[in-house]
């Protein structure tokens, strides 16, 4: 159809602007922060910040030559640092939204579980999705009603539809308040000590949580404190492959509400909200 033609248009012009900044990144990662060797933590935190600003721009110049600001709307992570309202809002508009670098943290430490993210909502939902590990060199990209692939080939969740038998992935972000603190170990209690997953994952990246949902090398990814640009791709991976994106409350994804659950299926999912809102205070 039309419509999906459309999509498979807007797919390949996210894919080449997600090569040049797959090219961009794997440079930055494998080049040390300081000519001296005296490699320090805050020169390694200032070359992750620039990477993540230069990628945004060049991403957001590409697409932008191609679908103007005039028609189409654009949500990125360095963009809303930047702004001074510090909010964003998801319309029915054609949107892109780009994470550049997802996994900051491992970038800083050169652990390799790091992601581009780029996504194109219309109708307040995902259509397009695009996800890229520049490290190891794997492109995951869905398109709605198309299913998922993993470099060129489709990929699909697990069948596990008991959570003892399922590793499930989360993060735990930048609020280590006492109060939150408290919170994620309730949760991870009830995940572990009562219902007893199989496994309790942390990658350190949204977007790299969502590539093991839908290929299925983990059963569930939960979170609380992530922002649209965090999961708007990577839950369509997840959705296409055959899995499930909801509130980790149960019920419908906010977008904008900083938190998701998304799993291989509607019984794990139900299982993993059971359990967070027996435990998370803050809900």
């Amino acid at each position: 159809s039309s419509i999906s033609q459309k999509y498979i248009a807007i797919l390949t012009d996210i894919l080449h602007a997600s090569q040049l900044a797959s090219r961009h990144i794997k440079h930055a990662f494998t080049t040390p922060s300081s000519a001296s060797h005296l490699e320090t933590k805050q020169n390694s935190t200032d070359l992750v910040t620039e990477t993540d600003q230069n990628v945004e721009k060049l991403i957001f110049g590409y697409l932008k030559e191609r679908y103007s600001m005039d028609s189409f709307k654009y949500i990125g992570e360095e963009t809303q640092a930047e702004s001074s309202d510090k909010g964003y809002a998801l319309t029915q508009d054609g949107t892109f939204i780009v994470d550049p670098v997802d996994g900051t943290t491992n970038f800083v430490h050169r652990n390799e579980n790091i992601a581009i993210s780029i996504a194109y909502f219309e109708g307040g939902r995902p259509q397009v999705a695009v996800c890229v590990n520049p490290i190891k060199d794997d492109t995951y990209w869905a398109v709605r009603g198309m299913g998922t692939f993993k470099n060129g080939l489709p990929v699909h969740v697990s069948q596990v539809r008991d959570l003892s038998k399922a590793i499930v992935t989360t993060n735990v972000g930048y609020d280590r308040s006492e109060d939150s603190m408290k919170n994620v170990l309730s949760v991870f209690n009830g995940l572990l000590g009562e219902k007893k997953c199989h496994g309790l994952r942390m990658t350190g990246a949204a977007v790299v949580s969502c590539m093991m949902v839908s290929e299925g090398s983990a059963e569930a990814y939960f979170e609380k404190g992530i922002h649209i640009w965090d999961i708007a791709a990577g839950a369509l991976l997840v959705t296409e492959a055959g899995g499930v994106v909801m509130d980790p409350a149960g019920g419908e994804i906010d977008w904008c509400s900083r938190r998701v659950l998304v799993a291989s299926n509607a019984e794990v999912a139900k299982e993993i909200a059971d359990i967070y809102k027996r435990h998370d205070q803050q809900l």
